[in-house]
């Protein structure tokens, strides 16, 4: 079977409108929490969040579908010229779809469709041919559930898969994750010690999917080999997150990898910077390397971003292919005093050169799904995995 490879990509953030000025952003270690733009301040015990800047149609309306444009169109011009006409399916990960349009149409008193909370038309601007548009709602996970099925559809027989993420602060979410922190919070810190909570941040991201065989008979080029999406479901908690849980899916992972934690050089942590998330996924990954006598680095992109929910996966698969062709791994800003759990890890809050073969992306969300992402830097002349 022919490689999985990543031909395409393309991401925006509170911190940067292109994946290379995210990423430039991610290596500088460039924070983007700022008192709310799109929100009222005054209804909320937080008042930060990760925000994009741009506004939408009308009051605020269609953000998310904006920024999965922006993104699409910016993977598919990276990708090839004839990419935008190509008929492809389309997986779309997302925690919130279009809650915000919903929201507004709402205190409006504005009658809504269905097609108002739907992403095919985002889709189509770019790509007017695409086969299919599928929205995946797996929470914080989905953008990597995205990927799986995108790596499905390559290996059935589809000539190319997109997958792709986008989400936007909503005033129902933020209210939500703004009574459970336990205090104010004004930056996301990853595994340390005395974080506070989380903070949503805005963000999309797009994947060109395709088989090695596909892109070189296209011209195209490889950035990276997709290994192996580990996934599983474990409806535990509604919300905590089950260590058995994400055992299984870095399980999984490594299974059809057909590697095992010692191969891994970099990992990018879920880490929302909560009392739950970070010690559940530090004790995993402390158990899980063990017996690993050079750690991996870690690196914490929601330190920069916020938690960009559906859309933070895919966004650190991205700084994952960075880290395969340069060795650059993000530094985690705001972490000062790491948990117990991350001793023996590379996590740093300035930015690292790792010699990075094998990269791992964590993502979890509500309700027990989790996922693994394992790429590997490409090399043409390497036996498929």
């Amino acid at each position: 079977m022919s490689r999985i490879v990543i031909t395409g990509v393309g991401a925006c953030t509170c911190v940067g409108d292109t994946a290379p000025e995210c990423l430039d952003a991610f290596i500088a270690g460039r924070q983007g929490n700022a008192t709310l733009q799109h929100l009222r301040p005054s209804q909320y015990g937080s008042t930060i969040a990760y925000e994009r800047a741009e506004k939408g149609e009308g009051d605020g309306r269609r953000r998310s579908s904006a920024f999965l444009s922006r993104a699409l169109r910016e993977a598919v011009t990276m990708a090839g010229p004839d990419v935008h006409t190509m008929s492809v399916p389309v997986y779309v990960g997302t925690g919130l779809r279009e809650l915000r349009t919903a929201e507004l149409a709402a205190l409006a008193g504005d009658r809504i469709a269905v097609g108002d909370l739907d992403f095919t038309a985002a889709v189509r601007d770019v790509m007017p041919a695409a086969e299919q548009v599928l929205t995946i709602s797996n929470a914080c996970a989905a953008s990597n559930y995205a990927l799986a099925l995108a790596m499905d559809a390559v290996r059935m027989g589809a000539p190319m898969a997109i997958a792709a993420g986008c989400d936007t602060l909503t005033s129902s979410m933020f209210g939500l994750l703004d009574r459970v922190n336990p205090e104010s919070v004004e930056a996301v810190q990853v595994f340390d010690k005395y974080r506070k909570g989380v903070l949503m941040g805005d963000g999309g991201v797009a994947l060109i999917v395709e088989t090695e065989d596909s892109a070189r008979a296209a011209g195209r080029t490889p950035l990276a080999q997709v290994m192996a999406v580990g996934l599983s479901t474990d409806a535990v908690h509604e919300t905590a997150p089950d260590a058995a849980g994400i055992s299984r899916a870095l399980h999984d992972a490594y299974t059809r990898a057909g590697i095992g934690p010692d191969a891994v050089d970099a990992i990018y942590v879920h880490g929302t910077g909560t009392g739950l998330n970070d010690s559940t996924e530090s004790a995993v990954l402390a158990q899980a390397f063990a017996d690993v006598a050079d750690k991996p680095a870690i690196s914490g992109i929601k330190a920069m971003t916020g938690h960009t929910s559906g859309a933070s996966g895919a966004i650190g698969v991205i700084a994952a292919i960075h880290a395969l062709r340069t060795g650059a791994i993000p530094p985690t800003p705001g972490t000062t005093n790491p948990v117990d759990e991350a001793a023996g890890f590379g996590l740093s809050g300035a930015a690292q050169q790792v010699e990075t073969r094998i990269a791992q992306v964590n993502a979890f969300g509500f309700g027990g799904v989790n996922s693994v992402v394992l790429l590997s830097r490409y090399e043409e002349n390497r036996d498929a995995a």
